[in-house]
């Protein structure tokens, strides 16, 4: 039987609009990544690595946390209400990192800053203290590097510097204004300054206060020296706008703060009127 011209013509269009459509397929299938199921540890996997990165750094814990031992969830957040204290004594050094089950558990030391009189700089120092951070791996990248960046911090950043007292932002930076008060806009004299001081102001006197604390970590060390801050003495005779000067570290200086503070002075007179004046006290740690 003869196949009529137009049919056989038909078909060939058919064809090759087949053979189109599989080379198009076939280069979908060549730019296209093959896809397939992501095995159950392998974004833990990517968590390590992210864990790993951070090994052999010299860290802050960003919530100042003193305990040995800590536990974090998988946001970052704290467990429990570990005891806090001075950036000071709140550097870490992790040596090494597992992975086991759901948790990322890091080990190290803790480290400490002390002030170097020669460079005029904090430097890190090595604490005997070991250091076991626990954190729970919720199987999310993306989560879990946003939880570590919550709980440590590589080096004093912006995040750091607003978290500390202001004594110590007015030590890393003396021109911060003073929150408002009632010494706000008073010309405060600063005795020393003989280029501002009258002949007339009489300087405050101390009337009393307690002897600064020692804290563990210093006396481990065997760690002592004076921390030299500035303060101004209002007409009550009381300690204000305390700003570390020169710091000791390890803690010490909120030691001696925290003395200071409870510190009672005659205060300065101008002809006889008391008058604020601010001033600079050293307060000594000796290990006897």
């Amino acid at each position: 039987m003869r196949v009529p011209v137009s049919m056989t013509f038909s078909n060939k269009i058919w064809q090759f609009r087949l053979l189109l459509a599989a080379l198009l397929l076939a280069s979908i299938a060549l730019a296209s990544p093959p896809t397939c199921a992501q095995s159950p540890g392998q974004e833990s996997s990517q968590e390590l690595a992210e864990a790993q990165a951070l090994t052999s750094k010299h860290l802050f814990l960003r919530g100042l946390y003193l305990a040995s031992k800590l536990e974090f969830d998988g946001n970052g957040l704290v467990r429990g209400k570990p005891k806090t204290g001075s950036f000071t004594l709140c550097g870490v050094f992790l040596e090494n990192v597992e992975q086991q089950g759901g948790v990322i558990e890091f080990k190290g030391y803790r480290t400490g800053l002390t002030f170097d009189s020669i460079s005029k700089q904090l430097k890190e120092i090595r604490l005997p203290e070991k250091i076991d951070i626990r954190i729970a791996d919720g199987g999310n990248p993306k989560t879990f590097v946003t939880a570590l960046n919550t709980i440590f911090a590589d080096g004093m950043d912006a995040g750091i510097l607003s978290s500390m007292p202001s004594y110590w932002q007015h030590f890393f930076d003396p021109k911060l204004a003073w929150s408002p008060d009632d010494l706000t806009n008073i010309d405060i004299k600063s005795f020393g300054d003989s280029k501002t001081m009258s002949s007339s102001i009489q300087a405050p006197k101390l009337r009393g206060g307690p002897d600064p604390k020692y804290n563990d970590y210093a006396k481990e060390m065997h760690y002592e020296g004076a921390s030299v801050l500035h303060l101004v003495v209002d007409m009550k005779g009381r300690p204000r706008h305390i700003a570390i000067v020169k710091p000791l570290g390890l803690g010490l200086d909120e030691e001696a703060i925290a003395a200071v503070q409870k510190y009672r002075f005659k205060p300065a007179t101008n002809n006889g009127q008391p008058v604020p004046v601010g001033i600079n006290i050293e307060v000594f740690f000796h290990i006897y």
